[in-house]
């Protein structure tokens, strides 16, 4: 099922594969906070549930683990590679605003970009922060930004439409000074990315690579007993002009 960002719709339809008898249950979602009632029904019907990049979980929490970007880390790497491409331009401080969501995934990626400008060798001055839930939505912030703000080096979106939205208030208001990073690494950054444009890199994480794990660790766990624990750490990189870059590309001997 997909239930896009509708909390109450994952939650539902997460209740409704409960009751289809299944051997185990997996959720990617941005709102673990809201999954209480899955756990607990998956519990009672002796349902395994695995998670996938699901962030905000309660701390009691009753799933086998969570595989996914450690998402303050993957925000550092992008801030840490794009302090290294502003020092190339010659800047020495930024001035910046970032995107970010209401969900402790969004704040986490946001926090670990700054991190990663200022560890990276930037005096980094975040002017504002934007909430939103939709590109149009980012891209009405990045509106007012740009005219409130009329010094910007630089945009962080903490998600691609954050980062879409940017882009396209930038070019409306011939603005390609901005530089953006964004991050999710979907289909459309990447063709802007390799474009040239003022949008130069995303946050990349590995979905598919993920998704095989998270299969593997089913069989593991059903048919030979494994265990794991509850957070499983899963690599994150960047995509920019220059391709995919790791973590070790980035960080180097750091």
């Amino acid at each position: 099922t997909d239930a896009g960002m509708d909390v109450e719709k994952t939650v539902n339809d997460c209740l409704d594969l409960t009751l289809k008898d299944i051997d185990a249950l997996v959720i990617a979602s941005w709102y673990g906070d809201s999954l209480q009632d899955v756990f607990e029904q998956c519990k009672a019907a002796n349902i395994p549930v695995f998670l996938i990049d699901t962030g905000s979980l309660p701390p009691d929490g009753d799933y086998v683990t969570n595989i996914g970007t450690v998402d303050f880390d993957a925000g550092y790497n992008g801030g840490y590679w794009a302090a290294g491409q502003m020092k190339e331009a010659g800047k020495e401080a930024v001035r910046m605003i970032s995107f970010t969501t209401a969900t402790s995934n969004g704040r986490n990626r946001a926090d670990g970009f700054v991190k990663g400008l200022e560890e990276g060798g930037l005096t980094v001055e975040v002017v504002n922060e934007y909430l939103g839930d939709s590109r149009e939505s980012y891209m009405t912030s990045c509106e007012d930004a740009l005219v409130t703000y009329p010094e910007l080096d630089l945009v962080f979106a903490a998600n691609a439409q954050g980062g879409l939205g940017a882009y396209d208030a930038c070019v409306a208001a011939n603005r390609p000074e901005v530089k953006i990073v964004g991050f999710d690494c979907e289909d459309e950054e990447v063709e802007l990315i390799d474009k040239g444009t003022q949008y130069i890199a995303s946050v990349m994480q590995l979905p598919a690579g993920m998704a095989q794990q998270t299969i593997q660790n089913i069989e593991d766990y059903l048919y030979n007993g494994a265990t794991f624990e509850k957070s499983t750490p899963y690599e994150s990189g960047v995509y920019c002009a220059q391709g995919a870059l790791t973590t070790e590309d980035i960080l180097g001997s750091k």
